[in-house]
């Protein structure tokens, strides 16, 4: 996979990359909460859109400006704290995305088309449940067991996204 910024995947990028392979739509976006939420996020960046940072002078660093003038992404944002869809991508968020990748405080997210992971289900299905009952403890107790597998299909559909959320 590719090594991407956030800030780069709004200029995208990512999609040069994944449309360059040849990857189909539709694209998705998978971040740790703080790429999504943090301070250096795709929210905050949407949030820093209203603000005009080009002052001319020290007393003059900044000018907030309507929300309208972050167009429906800004205002889906402020409004539901979310944005589904951004810049062609679908997005979405994982706890288990590494925050902290090599101790700088980098997390590392991804792009990614269809195709790009393949899932396998075992021949009982995803899941398995059973019930065992406890007679002694007055309690049924349902066990689940899953059967499935994961693999990178196609390593051109999937773009790394390495960003600085410290």
């Amino acid at each position: 996979m590719t090594r991407c910024k956030i800030k780069n995947l709004l200029q995208q990028m990512s999609m040069r990359q994944l449309r360059a392979a040849g990857a189909p739509m539709p694209y998705s976006l998978v971040g740790s909460p703080k790429q999504i939420w943090g301070s250096k996020g795709i929210i905050s960046l949407l949030h820093n859109v209203a603000v005009d940072t080009t002052g001319t002078s020290t007393s003059n660093t900044g000018k907030a400006a309507p929300i309208g003038m972050m167009g429906s992404k800004g205002e889906e944002a402020f409004q539901t704290g979310y944005v589904g869809s951004l810049a062609g991508f679908n997005i979405y968020w994982s706890d288990q995305i590494d925050e902290d990748v090599g101790s700088g405080g980098d997390a590392a997210g991804f792009a990614m088309s269809k195709g790009a992971v393949g899932l396998g289900v075992g021949a009982e299905g995803l899941f398995r449940i059973r019930t065992q009952r406890e007679e002694s403890e007055r309690l049924t107790k349902y066990v689940a067991t899953g059967f499935w597998g994961e693999i990178e299909v196609k390593d051109a559909y999937g773009v790394y996204i390495l960003s600085d959320v410290s």
